[in-house]
């Protein structure tokens, strides 16, 4: 049964209708028609004004009673969750463009563009979140985001929040975007290294978390370590972020000093 909590309170189109209310929203954080709901009946003055708002709200509940009429039940994914809430924050400041979703050697990014300029805090509200008829809301909202992709999603999503979590454990630091955190120092290292942790990566290797890896694409790797054409150094510079991206420095000292094991985290098979 699908009820107000599990709709995303983005299917009232707040900003549409009342830009004071889509700011009460973004400031008190209410994320579910249900949290929308419980607040107006807190602050009823605030809402009361805004009949077009209301008259949608009103539509939202109709549809969702219509689907739950028909056994519709709603579509939700479950993702890691953090045990220290306050790593929460960094979610907020990092977009999709960082997960592993694209594989570096191709020249579009077209088929994620729907998730590239959301927050990470938002694709996961969205994942856990529907809209009126059931329907999950990153499938329904995010272009380019079918059923089909959400696994791919899901396990981009779940290497960020690992990542979150090691990065962590490197300072107390919580009001920093800890995603970020010694990016320069990393990006360095990998840069310095790059011939050798291509050449571990693509060795024997089939598919990386971020798609199949066929022999013309490691030619295109391979190329990106000693030619300087433009795609050569768009693979090189998305290769060095990626790795830099999703180790943390202690790890990426271990890879100087001849350990590569921790290159596995990027290899599916």
């Amino acid at each position: 049964m699908i009820k107000l909590e599990n709709i995303s309170v983005d299917v009232l189109s707040a900003h549409y209708y009342s830009p004071a209310i889509d700011k009460i929203i973004e400031e008190r954080k209410i994320k579910t028609v249900q949290d929308f709901v419980d607040e107006m009946e807190k602050s009823p003055e605030q809402f009361k004004w805004c009949r077009p708002l209301l008259d949608r709200l009103d539509e939202v509940i109709g549809s969702m009673n219509k689907s739950n009429r028909k056994g519709k039940e709603p579509v939700t994914f479950q993702f890691k969750q953090y045990e220290d809430s306050s790593l929460q924050y960094t979610d907020s400041l990092n977009n999709g463009d960082i997960l592993l979703l694209t594989k570096p050697t191709t020249e579009s990014t077209v088929s994620r563009s729907g998730i590239r300029y959301r927050t990470i805090e938002q694709i996961k509200d969205y994942l856990s979140l529907t809209i009126s008829s059931g329907e999950n809301c990153l499938v329904s909202r995010v272009r380019k985001i079918g059923p089909e992709a959400v696994s791919g999603v899901l396990t981009a999503v779940d290497m960020y929040s690992d990542q979150v979590v090691r990065q962590s454990q490197l300072t107390d630091s919580r009001d920093v975007n800890l995603f970020t955190y010694q990016q320069e120092e990393k990006m360095e290292i990998v840069d310095e290294l790059y011939a050798k942790i291509i050449a571990y990566l693509i060795y024997d290797t089939k598919e990386f978390v971020w798609g199949e890896l066929s022999d013309a694409q490691k030619k295109l790797y391979l190329s990106s370590i000693v030619n300087n054409r433009q795609m050569d150094q768009i693979i090189r510079n998305r290769m060095v972020s990626n790795v830099s991206n999703y180790t943390t420095l202690p790890e990426l000292e271990n890879v100087a000093k001849g350990d590569y094991k921790v290159l596995q985290r990027f290899i599916k098979r």
